[in-house]
């Protein structure tokens, strides 16, 4: 089937005044949070375009951002490698850790085991109860682990480590069971394809590369430069995989074969795209070093 889907520029936020590092759901089907290097996390709201009328000032950047709403909490790694629990009913910070002595470079929720993993700077996997209560750390990899990725059974955590491993645990006991040698320098993204059994990872050396189990699927040249977020989407019975990197540029790609679609750079973004998020399966959110947050429709 060909398909003809295409992202179009539906809207921007400039109100970011430094890089936006990350960005998560919100706390309706219809909002997102952001962070990054002006220690603010924000609440944006795709269908009125106008902030909520929430926000967390941090003491410093922030790397990563998570929303539980099985609890409200709002979880948030800094550049420091604080980990802040804000309790969002109450307006209160609930815990700072200080596990790490390393930024926080992302958070993940498992609803199976009702547990918060966050990735460490320093090489560590830290575990947290869904209450905000410390449960163990796991040294994992020399150098930073840069993204986590839950498989959509929510029995394996794959990690992308700046060794250029990507490491893949099982979630009861978290033991490692996979450990493959994906890129050279550094793994910087990783994704489960969402309908396949396929790890997709994204690298320093701009490749994106797709596994079964411990073999090599296939392997693209895809950007310029690192790849910094992989996220698919499901429309209308097909999948659509979108990367973003530090060549500025956002890509779409075919989920079926990775072939490519779209390339999107002109009236885009003008500097390192960090983050994307699919707000719905045809709304797309990037961030980016240009202080800037746009909204992507997908027609």
């Amino acid at each position: 089937m060909i398909i003809t889907a295409r992202l179009h520029k539906s809207y921007e936020w400039r109100e970011h005044s430094a890089a936006i590092y990350c960005v998560c759901a919100g706390r309706t089907d219809s909002t997102f949070f952001s962070a990054g290097g002006d220690r603010l996390v924000v609440e944006w709201n795709v269908k009125s375009k106008v902030q909520e009328p929430f926000a967390v000032r941090l003491e410093q950047p922030a790397y990563a951002v998570l929303f539980t709403p099985e609890n409200n909490f709002l979880w948030i790694g800094s550049s420091t490698g604080h980990l802040h629990i804000i309790d969002v009913n109450e307006r209160l910070e609930f815990k700072n850790f200080t596990t790490h002595q390393n930024g926080i470079f992302d958070l993940r929720y498992d609803p199976v085991n009702r547990v918060v993993y966050a990735a460490g700077g320093d090489g560590l996997l830290s575990v947290y109860s869904i209450n905000g209560e410390w449960i163990r750390t796991i040294p994992v990899a020399p150098g930073k682990i840069r993204q986590l990725a839950l498989h959509h059974s929510e029995k394996k955590l794959a990690l992308a480590c700046g060794d250029g491993t990507v490491r893949v645990f099982e979630t009861n006991f978290l033991n490692e069971i996979e450990t493959l040698h994906a890129h050279e320098e550094s793994a910087t993204a990783v994704c489960w394809h969402p309908t396949k059994e396929v790890l997709l990872t994204g690298g320093k050396d701009a490749r994106l590369k797709a596994w079964h189990q411990q073999e090599l699927m296939l392997d693209l040249s895809a950007h310029n430069y690192a790849i910094y977020s992989i996220a698919p989407t499901l429309l209308n019975g097909q999948v659509l995989i979108a990367t973003s990197s530090r060549d500025k540029t956002i890509k779409l790609w075919d989920g079926h074969d990775l072939s490519p679609l779209q390339r999107l750079d002109q009236g885009a973004h003008s500097h390192s795209v960090n983050r994307l998020l699919w707000i719905t399966p045809q709304l797309l959110v990037s961030s980016s070093d240009d202080r800037r947050l746009i909204l992507w429709d997908l027609q």
